[in-house]
């Protein structure tokens, strides 16, 4: 709006007093109120009321199983229904009855048409109370030394309940609809005494806005809010008028600093976009080097523990078997530090995803008793499982809650040489939907001085050199243990005294599965050895899809007990071709490999005609989920990584090839 071309003054019949605005208010406010006071008094006693029946239904039924359970316990009944005449002193029920525990119904009090024929579909004890119904029913169980012999059941009549509940409700709104109508003409004459100097002072606003007049208006006013108002309206009105003659200037100011400000903005944003770019590009190089390191590092390792367990089966002399076997566990061990390495990096560049399935937490706690007993046997220590009362199925991943546990208890058993180690399992928190779990163990070991333990759940990190070189290890397990832990909605710590022994924790947030599966089959399958599998296959074929000429080997000594007949493929663009031309029984397919990789090679393979069925399996050195994913989506049916063990080979055979 123009200060020079005022608009007109609104007509006197359009015009409104806020006096009438205010009182629709105030009424709406009041009934609103009233409303609300009444709906919670209605509900409060409508509670109350479901609570004095449950109460004396209760305390009919209890009056009646306590005193028949004599007569039931014998199946007596006429004393049984003796008992229940004495019901007559509680008007309202109409009908209860008393039965035996397999169901039939013993003796009756009242109308039959309100008894059930029997009692077997009862079930526990259970109340029925319909809002504002007209009846009302109650069964109990009746129990003699802890065992249950009966149950007792009531039917009763609602209408004197209801009828003093309306009338108290009667009651409530009249006292509040009073109660209104007083609030409201004390307001209405409260607001006589407001509004008439604010009509003044809006017309006195309405003058200035037209004329442009800014001298001070006398209005009458008492010396309260209304008369600071009216004193604080003439201060503004001189205000406005030196106002109005610095915003022309400053106006001119605001949009010098405005243009600059929007050029900063646009600087900032260029910054911000170029440092997200560089973010992007280095998570994008660390999922590389991760993926690459993956598959350089396990790929070396396959080689060296496969040609290991090939020298095995090729025989050997019991110093060569020794020698083997010391090459074995230094390669096992190697490999658990790289996965310990690629886990952490995993965690770091958040590419650790949990899996989502069903298990048992006991098969996680036997896994990891069968794991470390024969170290345990070995240092002549004791090994105890205290597991309090644990939901039966959960839903998580319980390969990472037996790797954080596993990391705890190798600790414990590698620090301690006498005594006892324990593993203790408790649920702290429980509700219909989760469960936080409490794992822990306790050692009787060297313990730990309080003042290093915080470095303890540190990357790398120990109680101080001297740990490493008698104990060896990385340091990474337990910074390992305490991330998954966090992963898991929960915490990692220790509680430890040097040469009083230490105790390790970690909590976890896991779902209940609604699964009432058999925990009997999580159980891991026996292994596999290649004398039982001798001659499973013969007369079919597999294409092992490989470029590398160890792994070829490997995998070629471990399928000839199998009695598969095997073609090799030394890429992608081989494998497709070699499929075209002859029809394999499964296809062992790598990742990564020159020409073309194996995810094309799976996706141009089930494009022929006839192999759209086809087993293929990934057997490949990329050890990641998206790995997993990505092999899947190419139409892969399964996944091992590298390094193969034969064990594991063999059972993939008899999975997706079975014997005939």
């Amino acid at each position: 709006m123009s200060m020079n071309n005022p608009s007109p003054p609104p007509s006197a019949g359009g015009r409104r007093s806020i006096r009438y605005a205010l009182a629709r208010l105030i009424l709406a406010a009041t009934a609103l109120g009233i409303g609300l006071a009444l709906l919670t008094a209605a509900g409060l006693m409508l509670n109350n009321q479901r609570e004095d029946i449950q109460r004396s239904l209760t305390a009919a039924a209890n009056a009646a199983g306590v005193a028949g359970s004599a007569a039931v316990a014998f199946h007596d009944a006429t004393a049984a229904h003796d008992v229940l005449v004495m019901l007559k002193a509680y008007p309202e029920i109409q009908a209860a009855a008393l039965y035996q525990t397999d169901g039939r119904r013993l003796a009756s009090y009242g109308d039959d048409q309100w008894l059930p024929p029997d009692a077997r579909g009862l079930g526990p004890e259970h109340s029925h109370i319909a809002p504002l119904g007209p009846t009302a029913t109650l069964h109990l169980p009746i129990v003699v030394d802890n065992s249950p012999v009966g149950t007792v059941f009531v039917h009763a009549r609602l209408d004197n309940y209801w009828h003093s509940y309306f009338r108290a409700l009667g009651v409530a709104f009249l006292v509040g609809v009073a109660g209104g109508a007083l609030l409201l003409f004390l307001a209405i004459r409260l607001l006589d005494r407001i509004i008439r100097p604010i009509r003044l002072l809006a017309d006195a606003a309405t003058d200035v806005r037209l004329r442009q007049d800014f001298s001070p208006r006398n209005i009458p006013a008492a010396e309260d809010e209304i008369g600071d108002l009216v004193n604080n309206f003439n201060s503004l009105l001189a205000e406005v008028d030196s106002g109005r003659k610095s915003l022309t200037a400053y106006q001119n100011e605001l949009e010098i600093r405005v243009a600059d400000r929007t050029n900063e903005l646009s600087l900032a944003n260029q910054e911000l976009q170029a440092a997200k770019e560089l973010a992007e590009a280095a998570t994008k190089a660390k999922s590389a080097f991760l993926a690459n390191m993956s598959h350089e590092i396990r790929t070396p390792m396959n080689a060296i523990l496969g040609m290991a367990h090939v020298m095995r089966m090729g025989g050997a002399t019991d110093k060569q078997m020794a020698q083997l076997d010391r090459i074995g566990t230094a390669s096992t061990h190697l490999l658990n530090v790289i996965n310990d390495i690629l886990d952490l990096s995993k965690i770091e560049a958040d590419k650790l995803t949990l899996e989502e399935r069903d298990f048992g937490v006991e098969g996680i706690l036997e896994n990891v008793a069968a794991i470390i007993s024969p170290k345990v046997d070995a240092k002549g220590l004791k090994l105890v499982m205290d597991t309090g009362d644990l939901p039966r199925r959960l839903t998580g991943d319980p390969t990472r809650l037996t790797q954080a546990l596993l990391n705890y208890a190798n600790n414990a058993v590698k620090f301690t040489a006498t005594g006892t180690v324990t593993i203790r399992t408790r649920a702290l928190e429980e509700d219909a939907d989760r469960v936080l779990l409490h794992f822990e163990v306790e050692d009787t070991g060297i313990g730990v001085d309080p003042e290093h333990a915080a470095r303890l759940f540190s990357a790398f990190e120990q109680a101080d050199n001297s740990i490493s070189r008698q104990y060896g290890g990385t340091g990474l397990g337990l910074a390992i243990s305490r991330k998954l832990a966090q992963l898991m909605g929960g915490k990692a710590g220790v509680r430890s005294a040097p040469v009083q022994g230490s105790t390790f924790w970690f909590t976890a947030r896991l779902k209940k599965s609604a699964s009432v599966a058999d925990e009997t089959q999580e159980a891991s399958p026996r292994a596999v050895t290649g004398a039982s599998m001798a001659g499973a296959f013969a007369g079919r074929k597999v294409l092992l899809v490989e470029d590398d000429d160890i792994n070829q080997m490997v995998a070629l000594e471990f399928l000839s007990p199998t009695g598969l007949a095997a073609d090799i493929a030394n890429n992608g663009a081989e494998a497709v071709d070699m499929a075209r031309r002859g029809a394999y029984d499964l296809i062992l397919m790598d990742m990564q490999m020159p020409r073309m990789d194996g995810l094309e090679a799976t996706r141009r393979i089930r494009q022929l005609p006839g192999r759209e069925s086809t087993p293929i399996i990934a057997m490949t050195a990329n050890a990641f989920r998206e790995d997993r994913d990505k092999c899947l989506t190419a139409g892969m049916n399964d996944f091992m990584t590298k390094p193969i063990v034969a064990d594991v080979l063999y059972a993939m055979l008899l999975k997706w090839l079975p014997v005939k």
